[in-house]
């Protein structure tokens, strides 16, 4: 009887312990990384603090997004449970999400000044890019606009597409 009753409670244990890994999934994918829940309450999750304000401060003393995330991933820094692949979509993510900055019930993680900054960097670097075609391709991006806002055309080439060129 004894027996059945340590089974059961071990099977429960094994429940409890699968939900929490659950959650602590879920909690990952649903809050930005950075913070945390403690007892039911938003909070800041100091490490991954740590490493938030490294990546602003490494990407504004001009180091790619592609060079942070190899960086984070050779220092083997986890970004949510089981992975520590970092990639620079995560770091793009981070540096456009301005709740790091303390909106919308976040608690701040970097100032307000810092995320302009980076953004202004990131805004500056993706005009370097724009501007690396060919003078050919120059000027038709210079006479292009879009006929429905007015805006200049954007030439992207994503090299694993079907179609690697579009605008």
């Amino acid at each position: 009887m004894g027996e059945k009753k340590i089974l059961k409670n071990k099977r429960k244990s094994d429940t409890i312990q699968h939900i929490r890994r659950e959650v602590l999934m879920k909690k990952k994918r649903a809050i930005p990384y950075g913070y945390t829940f403690v007892n039911g309450e938003l909070q800041i999750e100091e490490n991954e603090a740590k490493i938030i304000r490294l990546i602003f401060s490494d990407y504004m003393n001009g180091i790619s997004m592609s060079e942070l995330a190899g960086k984070l991933t050779r220092l083997s820094i986890p970004y949510c449970e089981k992975r520590v692949q970092w990639n620079k979509c995560i770091i793009a993510r981070i540096i456009d999400n301005e709740k790091y900055t303390g909106i919308n019930g976040y608690l701040p993680i970097i100032d307000i000044e810092e995320y302009k900054e980076a953004q202004i960097c990131k805004k500056e670097r993706t005009k370097k890019q724009l501007f690396k075609d060919s003078s050919e391709i120059g000027m038709i991006r210079a006479k292009t606009v879009c006929q429905a806002c007015g805006e200049r055309m954007i030439r992207i080439h994503e090299s694993r597409n079907r179609c690697p060129i579009k605008w």
